[in-house]
């Protein structure tokens, strides 16, 4: 958002809510958008995390097939 839109909206905030709600209305927006990033980080870490879990099974099935002598030594330990 560029500078003129930040004032448009000041400017039409204050018009709708009055200035004694504007800022209690920005802090609710605010922490809204931190909650929603939040949320968004924690999917995004969990969607990783199951396709590293699932890039594993499969390693773990190709060194079964392979007859486990070439599995890597980072396998090894689980």
């Amino acid at each position: 958002m560029g500078f003129w839109e930040l004032i448009l909206i000041a400017v039409v905030g204050t018009i709708v809510l009055g200035p004694d709600r504007l800022p209690a209305a920005m802090r609710k927006v605010v922490q809204f958008k931190r909650q929603l990033s939040q949320m968004t980080q924690s999917f995004s870490a969990e969607v990783n995390e199951q396709l590293r879990v699932h890039e594993l099974h499969e390693n773990l099935k190709k060194a079964e097939q392979q007859g486990l002598d070439s599995l890597s030594p980072n396998y090894r330990n689980l």
